[in-house]
């Protein structure tokens, strides 16, 4: 069935569905969800950086309220270019709840397209419906305003559809599989963490089912095609970790034994988000065995397939619970993922696909479905949905960036020798100190002696001058990062970071100084450019390889 002839069959109940998620917000407003402001900041951030011409922004200019940070080098960059891009187009305020409806309508089309591989076309809308806004998606949307776990959830049955289909042939899929991959490395890192180790582990159990290595051999190649293409950012987010403080994001309250489903820390906010969490992962895996036992099609129709889906509902709880505990210690990048319950992720591929086959065995059934899903919306609407206060809708977040105040940095974005507590709004541009003055110097102002401009403060750019009758002792509102390079005078200057918040400092003898800070391209950027060529030309190649290819006839 194309897409006309899917449109026709229901799949507009996907985008219809996808609107009533948001539909509270036009009267409520925008949930207040624990990364809002966050990802509303980013969009921000990165809009005016456009307007000055930065196509692929890294620092974070108005973070630390104007002291900036390398935000953007470390967060992937498919959530904070799709928010940027939307406020181009539509009032800040509107521009979260758009973005939700685009990731449910993603979701959907993507669930519909593997649904199709193993399902009629009534039972794969009913799923694509089901996955749009399946519970773990709700409360991503109302609870946490993860926009960019929300958009992983669009690339996951992608993955599970290129590496389990049987028609198409090894390059075609590889590819599309790696593409696949790339785009939930370059969406959400702990979502891309855990579809690895999920395709590792789907891909073996397939292996093992067919016994032939062809499933493992086109998930190696798509997952080299797909860290290649991602290469342009995942190399400079793996080599500047070391100079920041990446370990804050796995600290006390969010390393993964801190997150175990029921899991206590003594920190009450903490533990009753995870309660509310883990009450509602067992609601989710009691769904999972009830619709599981009622799908019993899809058992008759392939049994290998339903079996796979079970075991990945046992990966998925196994790995919420302590008894994994060893697994989130020594397996590679796992504990980056942070909270376990994060596996829900994957365990609402198998619930969509579950409840379709059950709602899909009658028409009964099936009007029952569009009873529930809008009785669904509510009551996650209800549960979870998040106060907003005025300082943090939209509106006022975008008057603080274009006013200059800026906004609170990032703890694991922060560089090594900073502290971003230390920072407040309105600090100057340049505070000169004196280096050393004598008694008599003393009686006479600071001002006398020294005075300083800024003539071009651009986000990657900036020009200063600085004239005094003494050494100085200069703090830039500039945090010290190494990609920052500074000359004085047209030399190369090294200048170091401030003890209390690591600003910039420039301690600079006395005369008048012409001084040019540039954010510069760094060797690991270059090695990460180069890599996504080459990969980008790989993929190429096997798209050319693949249309040549004989095609199949789909049965």
């Amino acid at each position: 069935m194309g897409f006309k002839n899917a449109i026709r069959a229901g799949l507009w109940l996907v985008p219809l569905t996808a609107v009533l998620v948001v539909l509270p917000f036009l009267w409520r407003g925008t949930s207040n969800g624990h990364d809002l402001t966050f990802h509303v900041n980013s969009w921000l951030d990165v809009a005016r950086q456009w307007h000055s011409g930065i196509v692929y922004p890294h620092w974070a200019v108005y973070a630390n309220y104007g002291s900036g940070e390398p935000r953007f080098v470390f967060y992937p960059p498919v959530s904070w270019t799709a928010g940027a891009l939307l406020g181009l187009a539509l009032p800040w305020p509107a521009v979260p709840g758009a973005l939700s409806v685009i990731a449910c309508i993603g979701a959907g089309v993507s669930m519909y397209l593997l649904a199709r591989e193993w399902m009629d076309d009534r039972t794969a809308i009913l799923a694509a419906i089901l996955y749009a806004v399946n519970p773990y998606q709700l409360m991503v949307i109302y609870e946490r305003a993860a926009f960019g776990e929300m958009i992983a959830a669009v690339w996951l049955p992608g993955i599970l559809l290129f590496a389990l289909r049987e028609r198409g042939g090894f390059v075609r899929n590889s590819l599309l599989l790696g593409v696949c991959l790339a785009a939930i490395w370059l969406t959400n890192l702990p979502a891309a963490v855990i579809a690895s180790y999920l395709l590792a582990f789907v891909v073996i159990v397939r292996a093992r089912q067919l016994r032939k290595a062809e499933p493992i051999l086109r998930a190696a190649a798509a997952m080299a095609l797909g860290l290649g293409l991602a290469a342009f950012y995942l190399v400079p987010a793996a080599y500047e970790q070391r100079w920041v403080q990446i370990g804050q994001a796995v600290g006390i309250g969010a390393r993964p034994q801190d997150n175990f489903l029921f899991a206590r820390n003594g920190d009450a906010e903490h533990d009753a988000v995870l309660l509310r969490t883990s009450i509602f992962a067992l609601l989710e895996f009691i769904a999972v065995v009830i619709f599981a036992w009622w799908a019993k099609p899809l058992r008759q129709r392939s049994a290998a397939i339903y079996n796979l889906l079970l075991a990945m509902v046992i990966l998925a709880i196994v790995l919420m619970i302590p008894l994994s505990i060893p697994l989130w210690n020594y397996a590679p990048k796992l504990m980056y993922v942070q909270f376990p319950w994060r596996w829900l992720l994957v365990l609402s591929v198998v619930l969509s696909i579950f409840a379709a086959v059950s709602f899909a065995r009658s028409r009964i059934a099936t009007l029952a479905l569009f009873l529930l899903v809008p009785l669904l919306i509510g009551i996650c609407y209800w549960r979870f949905q998040q106060k907003i206060y005025p300082e943090d809708r939209p509106a006022a977040l975008a008057e603080a960036v274009a006013s200059g105040d800026g906004y609170e940095g990032t703890d694991e974005y922060t560089p090594t020798q900073a502290d971003n507590s230390n920072f407040h709004p309105f600090m100057p541009r340049i505070a000169i100190q004196i280096a050393s003055v004598n008694d008599e110097q003393r009686k006479v102002a600071p001002s006398s002696f020294a005075h300083s401009n800024s003539t071009v403060w651009e986000p990657e750019h900036k020009r200063l001058t600085i004239d005094s009758q003494l050494p100085t002792h200069d703090t830039i509102r500039l945090l010290y990062y190494p990609a920052w390079k500074v000359t004085v005078d047209g030399k190369p200057f090294e200048p170091t970071a401030d003890d209390t918040d690591g600003r910039m400092v420039l301690d600079l003898p006395e005369g008048h100084h012409e001084i040019a800070i540039d954010y510069t391209r760094t060797p690991d950027r270059t090695w990460g450019t180069i890599l996504s060529a080459v990969a980008l030309l790989a993929a190429i190649a096997m798209w050319i390889a693949a249309r040549f290819s004989m095609p199949e006839v789909r049965p």
